[in-house]
């Protein structure tokens, strides 16, 4: 076993054939997500027309949400919303480790939610089951934590690569956005990776690029202004999505009902919306699925300064009820689409107001999307890489950089975050900083577990419990004859009986540990158990309790000027 695990850990060949297996099963991931998702659309909105008429269109959604919800909530909370930052955070923090229940249910979800109407792409939820099947594979075969990041990538890459077909992109999107790192000795399995999604993509599902670029060519010098303007346009917008996506998940937050229902509240909300924009003509409105029959149509220049301006309003809309209440899909396809219709837009506007010298307004589309993604997901080169590879168009480049830099500078300078780190800086996790540092092995559990500061009975009632407990306790002891024999959970405590007793609710303690155990220690040991909580003792007595919340929580509370976590002595 050591000389299997020595091999497997450091043989950079066989590195190199898993990485062309997580390729291979990502290309063929993204093509099946691309199937189930259009037939999936096709039946709800085919069949549900014809016998609910114009009513499917606001139930649908909300049919949609009230199947996803339970099966995140139940079975796979990390599946909730845009998924990307979930895989950041497993890289820098968690020894790119990834519960395999997630690409299922990342798969489940999506595929559901996307085909109701629900307003997201399928990027983000590929590269996350990609990401999941790269350490998945990893932890199989008890390969280094290095490794096992590296097949995250590998996954990641794949993901991109198969969705767009742009292995370029998907090879720049690993690592600007996943693992925050260039180096040659990561390049050569997301390398690998990335052309192996490609091929299988092409196979299934066409060489042809996901969107129609038309042919664009520099007219007049003075359109760099313009693009330079449009970049810092798409910056405030970039900002504003961030603000309103966020904004909209503190809302459906603090709603005070079961967080498995809130997906159900969105659907519907987004069915209003889709009811109130629905044009005639059109099956489904241009708010829901990822719209990008839509985006082909701005690249065309066929829409209206109006229409571009009122599409990118309720898009923005339709996200926030989408994935602000906690239903799963992708933000890479509204940031395109949001960034094609205000590129349209300003190229419209500039062309009423010099009707024979502004180029045409499908160039402004197209380069909209990669300022207002690069804006986003602070991903510049990412972006740049993208848009060469769906245009094949080297003159256009000049005019992508002018505003992908600035909008990515602005939004930097201003805010500071991308769409993606925010999610991890609200939880208390400073993601550039955690980049490069392996607290994981150098943590005693006890450290990050949550003491017992609150002794609940079995008999102790549910609102009796919830007055005592501090808001920040997602799980409680309960005891009974000096021991422990058990947690609850607040979650079930909010939808449980207030006069039932806590015994009702109980699940036993899953496993011990000892209070100096590692982090790397106790994640494994969770992961192969498949649990997520586990009782720390100090000798014979229970100190606290540990879950994969409570270190997340605490390797993000690592101050800079505490320096690394505590070495195990």
């Amino acid at each position: 076993m050591q000389i299997k695990r020595r091999f497997l850990g450091d043989d950079e060949f066989l590195l190199g054939v898993l990485a062309a297996l997580v390729g291979l099963a990502t290309g063929l991931g993204s093509v099946g997500l691309t199937w189930l998702i259009g037939y999936i659309t096709a039946v709800s909105f085919g069949v549900g027309e014809q016998r609910l008429g114009l009513l499917a269109i606001v139930l649908i959604p909300a049919v949609g949400g009230l199947i996803t919800g339970p099966i995140i909530y139940k079975y796979a909370r990390e599946a909730k919303g845009h998924g990307v930052p979930e895989v950041m955070l497993a890289v820098s923090l968690l020894g790119g480790r990834i519960r395999g229940a997630v690409a299922v249910v990342k798969t489940i979800a999506s595929v559901i939610c996307i085909g109701t109407g629900g307003s997201a792409g399928r990027e983000g939820p590929i590269v996350q089951i990609g990401a999941t099947l790269g350490s998945v594979l990893g932890q199989k075969l008890n390969l280094t934590p290095e490794r096992v990041k590296t097949l995250v990538a590998c996954g990641a890459a794949g993901g991109i690569s198969a969705t767009f077909n742009a292995p370029l992109a998907g090879i720049f999107f690993a690592m600007e956005v996943i693992l925050g790192e260039y180096g040659l000795r990561l390049l050569t399995a997301v390398v690998i990776s990335s052309v192996s999604a490609s091929v299988v993509a092409r196979r299934f599902l066409g060489s042809q690029h996901e969107f129609v670029v038309p042919p664009y060519t520099l007219q007049h010098p003075w359109e760099i202004l313009s693009y330079a303007a449009l970049g810092v346009v798409c910056a405030v917008a970039a900002i504003g999505f961030i603000k309103a996506l966020y904004a909209s998940e503190d809302f459906f937050d603090a709603l005070p009902f079961s967080d498995a229902l809130k997906p159900a509240l969105g659907g519907l909300l987004l069915g209003v919306l889709g009811y109130l924009t629905l044009q005639p003509g059109q099956k489904i409105p241009a708010c829901f699925g990822s719209g990008y029959a839509f985006i082909d149509a701005s690249l065309a220049g066929h829409l209206t300064l109006w229409a571009a301006l009122g599409m990118a309003v309720a898009r923005l809309l339709a996200t926030c009820f989408t994935l602000g209440s906690g239903n799963s899909g992708g933000v890479f396809a509204p940031t395109l689409y949001m960034g094609a219709m205000l590129g349209l837009a300003w190229g419209e506007a500039l062309r009423m107001l010099f009707p024979d010298h502004a180029p045409p307004s499908g160039g402004y589309a197209l380069i909209g999307m990669a300022a207002m993604f690069a804006g986003a997901a602070q991903a510049p080169l990412s972006a740049i890489i993208i848009i060469f590879e769906l245009s094949g168009d080297y003159q256009i480049i000049l005019l992508v950089m002018t505003s992908v830099v600035i909008s990515t500078g602005l939004v930097n300078a201003w805010f500071g975050e991308s769409i993606y780190t925010l999610k991890l800086v609200r939880r208390g996790i400073d993601i550039h900083r955690m980049r490069g540092v392996d607290p994981l092995s150098s943590t005693r559990v006890v450290q990050a577990a949550v003491p017992d500061d609150c002794a609940m009975t079995a008999s102790t009632t549910v609102s009796e419990a919830l007055a005592a407990a501090a808001p920040h306790r997602h799980t409680l002891f309960v005891w009974e004859g000096g021991a422990a024999i058990g947690v609850v959970r607040r979650s079930a405590m909010l939808t449980a009986d207030p006069d039932a007793p806590l015994r009702s609710l109980l699940e036993p303690p899953s496993i011990r540990l000892p209070a100096d155990a590692s982090l790397y220690d106790t994640l494994e040991l969770l992961t192969s158990l498949d649990v997520d909580s586990a009782l720390v003792y100090d000798h014979d007595r229970p100190v606290g309790i540990v879950t994969g919340r409570s270190m997340v929580n605490y390797l993000g509370t690592l101050k800079k000027d505490r320096g690394p976590v505590s070495p195990i002595e």
